[in-house]
């Protein structure tokens, strides 16, 4: 895809993915991480309380991503001028990549409902590891 771009698109891109994966690691994987193995001893002792629990965790989620959606839309520009404004970056290829890193940061929604899916298939089947849940899952598919 990259080598019908213009020169320097995927330096751009690169930059705007690294951007939109912090709060997607720092947050949305370590909530993930820690709330598997609540949801795991849940499933054993209370199931009647995981719903409420998955919802207050899709709530946590939904907040984390519009505060990064809104911070990436507010400061995108003044950050990106700050950090990489040169001879070589240009203030054209700023606006791109602040164009293009509000774009990227509407992913975070799906990115950290996509973190919350493996935790809740997690839940269902507590004995796995979630990297074998991936495998279980297309594997379910290729046999249908």
């Amino acid at each position: 895809i990259a080598s019908f771009l213009p020169i320097g698109s995927q330096t751009i891109i690169d930059y705007v993915n690294a951007f939109v994966r912090v709060p997607l690691q720092i947050f949305g994987s370590s909530f993930a991480t820690v709330k598997t193995a609540f949801f795991a001893q849940l499933a054993h002792k209370d199931k009647r309380r995981i719903r409420y629990f998955l919802f207050e965790s899709a709530k946590l989620m939904i907040v984390i991503a519009l505060v990064s959606l809104i911070l990436f839309y507010c400061y995108a520009h003044k950050g990106l001028t700050f950090l990489f404004l040169s001879d070589k970056f240009t203030n054209e290829s700023i606006n791109t990549t602040a164009s293009l890193l509000i774009y990227f940061s509407y992913i975070l929604f799906f990115s950290m409902f996509n973190k919350m899916n493996v935790s809740f298939t997690l839940r269902e089947n507590s004995r796995l590891d979630p990297s074998l849940l991936n495998v279980k899952r297309s594997h379910k598919k290729t046999e249908n």
